[in-house]
């Protein structure tokens, strides 16, 4: 297996294309922006917010990241409760890196309000760590 394996396998290579499509405007108070970025083949992410903008910043300064990658794998997982298993959920992360160390790390830019009114995105974040 060649360098390059890896990285196309988890979202990173130089033909990725997301796999979600950011809207040119939200439903919710959301400021999509596009992002020049040097570390992503399309040398342009979408990024749904501001937010997500200030966090793409971060990445592209840090000289660890060597590729930025946007809504790059779709995680498959298995939804449990007390009974068992209940249902397969899918779910794609806003924004994967790909460091010097060749390791991958994904994540979704979420505004503190929103995940203390939304309760379950602790449960899921916990559940997609074990992925």
């Amino acid at each position: 297996m060649n360098e390059r394996e890896p990285m196309k396998f988890f979202g990173f290579g130089d033909d990725h294309v997301p796999l979600v499509k950011v809207a040119k405007s939200q439903k919710r108070q959301e400021i999509p922006v596009s992002f020049p970025t040097r570390k992503a083949p399309q040398k342009s992410i979408r990024a749904r917010s501001t937010l997500m903008r200030d966090a793409l910043i971060h990445f592209e300064t840090n000289p660890d990241v060597v590729r930025i990658s946007s809504y790059p794998i779709k995680l498959e997982y298995e939804a449990t409760d007390w009974h068992g298993v209940v249902a397969s959920v899918s779910h794609t992360p806003m924004l994967g890196i790909w460091t010097k160390q060749k390791q991958a790390s994904f994540f979704d830019i979420i505004p503190l309000a929103i995940q203390d009114e939304r309760k379950w995105i602790a449960h899921q974040t916990s559940t997609l760590k074990g992925v």
